[in-house]
């Protein structure tokens, strides 16, 4: 056993690895009503892949544990991820900082879907794992105290991908694709009743019109379902919005709409997400201006937003380009000439990055464990 000198000990206890990464990342709003949330592209797995399937009671799925024979057919869980949907995530929210001057809320999933579904109901995404449970709630918490914060009208877009055929961007409103079909549908069938009921346009108008959320992708070059082109699935695959839509949207009440945005998979990958992201920006700003401001309400402001990293374990402040920082609460005025900070929170500490996009803890334990390893070897 080597003897280790005073000085490699202290290096040895500088060698701090992230302790599993944060497993739900929050980045505070600086005024504009959009909350973006993801939960389907993480990639810790802290613990035990869920089973593929609950059991069968007769009556109803147990998504538990040992509860007995599962029953793939009326009790499977889905398991793979969306792949990209985090960065494009984190990508789409620097777009429209830029698009609108003033910055949307994110919440993001950073464990991997086959240990916790963050788009079930409780039982179907935890199985019973009380930290997964934990967990979860953390990231339903953030989105419940994100809309409380809104204070009035606002839309969040929950962000996914899709494996279909057709790549084109699948709007889900909470309406099924039979009833897109069919036309069978009311106001409050959808996860934006809020909006349809306070608007002066048409429903299909908003919905699947020339005022919808895909006409204005349309006309940034990308298809997108429901639009004038593609009002209808028709007999195509389409999903319609999951658990987060039909929960915190307006459907059931309350004055914040929501989205679900299912992404081919061509559009997520690189270098093409570069270029879908800027389109799908613009079409969400297009779809926010058209229907939850004035046009004199809203001032676009042309600056770019670097990240200063901050020497505490808890947050991350961005820094204007004319060196304004700030970690306090923004405010929720829609008029400004500058991009306000933003206060990134985690349920552990959050992982800085470095100029190449490496987590900047992983390359300083890096190096710190080469240092503590000559240490102990020579030393």
């Amino acid at each position: 056993m080597p003897v280790l000198a005073p000085w490699s000990l202290l290096l040895l206890s500088c060698m701090t690895l992230v302790d599993g990464s944060a497993y739900v990342e929050y980045v505070e709003g600086t005024g504009l009503p959009i909350i973006l949330i993801s939960g389907h592209g993480g990639t810790l797995s802290p613990e035990r892949d869920r089973p593929n399937a609950g059991c069968w009671d007769g009556q109803k799925c147990i998504f538990r544990r040992g509860c007995g024979k599962t029953d793939r057919t009326r009790c499977k869980t889905t398991r793979s991820n969306d792949l990209y949907t985090k960065d494009m995530t984190v990508a789409l929210r620097e777009e429209l900082c830029g698009i609108a001057g003033v910055c949307p809320t994110a919440i993001m999933g950073n464990i991997n879907r086959r240990v916790l579904d963050f788009n079930r109901e409780i039982e179907e995404a935890c199985f019973g794992v009380q930290s997964m449970i934990d967990v979860y709630n953390e990231y339903y918490g953030y989105l419940e105290e994100s809309k409380l914060a809104l204070n009035g009208s606002g839309i969040i877009f929950d962000i996914h991908g899709h494996g279909h055929d057709i790549a084109r961007a699948e709007l889900g409103y909470a309406v099924t694709k039979a009833r897109l079909n069919s036309g069978n549908y009311t106001e409050n069938m959808t996860s934006i009743r809020n909006l349809l009921e306070r608007s002066p346009y048409e429903m299909d108008d908003i919905l699947r019109g020339e005022h919808s959320l895909g006409q204005y992708l349309l006309l940034e070059g990308y298809d997108a379902i429901p639009s004038p082109v593609y009002p209808s699935p028709s007999d195509t695959s389409y999903y319609s919005g999951g658990y987060t839509t039909k929960t915190y949207g307006s459907r059931n009440g309350g004055s914040v709409d929501a989205i679900q945005i299912e992404s081919a998979r061509s559009h997520r990958e690189m270098p093409e997400q570069m270029y879908y992201v800027k389109a799908l920006a613009t079409a969400i700003f297009k779809f926010y201006k058209k229907h939850y401001t004035t046009e004199s309400e809203t001032t676009t402001v042309e600056q770019t937003t670097t990240i200063q990293p901050t020497t505490t374990e808890a947050e991350t402040t961005l820094v204007t380009t004319e060196g304004k920082t700030s970690t306090s609460m923004p405010t929720t005025t829609t008029t400004t000439t500058t991009t306000e900070a933003a206060v990134v929170t985690t349920k552990q500490p959050i992982i800085e990055t470095s100029s190449n996009g490496c987590p900047k803890s992983c390359l300083d334990s890096f190096a710190a464990f080469i240092w503590g390893f000559l240490c102990i070897a020579f030393f």
